[in-house]
């Protein structure tokens, strides 16, 4: 017997019905516009071969958007862990996947986890930007209200840019720096060896948060956490913390170049990791963040390749410390 073939999807808007959220995903409106969505979608026998292309355009504000999704090998797992770039007939969203967006439980006939190009009448205002595309059962009405349970008789496409909600990248031109769009009328095709697929094992069973209050971009930060970077060690007064925004001050004291790294895990379970900017001796620089509960774990670095988002070959000072929030 040959081989089977691995699972596939195709899947677009049957119409220019699409509605969108700019607030509170959960508790705000949607917008009536128009736009079209296409979905091509393989699932590889390693997560390094899966493949995704995903386009839309959409009528916002008298503005004309496109997005475009694809799926790089690691990135999902560096912003959806262990969701994997194309993943089919799983349920997702609800409290125990990706809580923080707020929206309710669903299957998913295929998943596909990536990063988009977003532009603005033709000029690009997001780029790498984290985004999920979803083919789901139905979880809204004919009257746009989220239903009680997922409809089993029909489909939506869901477009998420979740921006700051996830504690990731702010998209500029939406007031609170994300937005979600969902198509309800869509054509789906599925081929190959498609199987069910379990929910990661390691998302803890606990209620989404939902976004913070008040909406990120008019919140003020609790206080001010100042690191500094010494040729001996990592300086700084505090040990806890309230979890929430913050302003970090980092100030390299050592007498070589130097940055720091911080690790830790956001509101929905995503792991993060985030560098400053490798700072020469005296040199100082202060960025916002906003720290989840759970411990964040700070170390010294002294080397690596920039790169458009983060760093590559990083070479460590050696050098640890972490800050746990409450």
């Amino acid at each position: 017997m040959g081989a089977a073939k691995m699972p596939s999807a195709r899947a677009s808007s049957t119409s220019n019905e699409a509605w969108i959220y700019t607030g509170n995903f959960r508790n705000t409106t949607p917008d009536r516009i128009s736009g079209s969505i296409q979905i091509s979608a393989t699932k590889g026998a390693k997560e390094s071969q899966s493949k995704s292309d995903v386009s839309a355009k959409f009528t916002w504000q008298d503005s004309s958007y496109s997005v475009h999704v694809t799926c790089p090998f690691r990135i999902s797992g560096e912003d959806f862990p262990d969701h994997g770039p194309v993943q089919f007939m799983r349920p997702v969203l609800g409290t125990t996947d990706l809580g923080t967006l707020n929206l309710p439980w669903t299957h998913a006939h295929v998943a596909v986890y990536g990063r988009s190009t977003i532009t603005r009448d033709g000029k690009m205002i997001a780029d790498n930007q984290p985004t999920i595309v979803l083919v789901t059962q139905a979880i809204h009405g004919s009257d746009q209200q989220y239903l009680s349970s997922p409809a089993t008789d029909r489909n939506e496409i869901l477009l998420i840019v979740p921006g700051p909600l996830n504690g990731q990248h702010f998209v500029t031109g939406f007031a609170n720096g994300c937005f979600y769009i969902y198509w309800p009328n869509v054509k789906l095709t599925l081929s190959g060896n498609v199987k069910p697929m379990p929910m990661p094992a390691n998302i803890p069973n606990r209620s989404g948060r939902g976004p913070a209050k008040p909406m990120i971009g008019t919140e003020e930060p609790r206080g001010t956490i100042n690191v500094s970077l010494t040729d001996s060690r990592i300086v700084k007064k505090i040990g806890e913390a309230p979890s929430g925004l913050y302003d970090l001050s980092i100030t390299n004291n050592s007498s070589t170049p130097r940055g720091l790294v911080i690790t830790g895990t956001d509101l929905c379970c995503t792991i993060y990791t985030r560098y400053s900017q490798i700072l020469r001796p005296g040199g100082k620089q202060i960025f916002r963040w906003y720290f989840a509960p759970g411990k964040a774990h700070i170390k010294d670095f002294v080397g690596g390749v920039k790169t458009k988002t983060s760093y590559s070959n990083v070479k460590l000072g050696g050098h640890s410390s972490s800050i746990v929030f409450q």
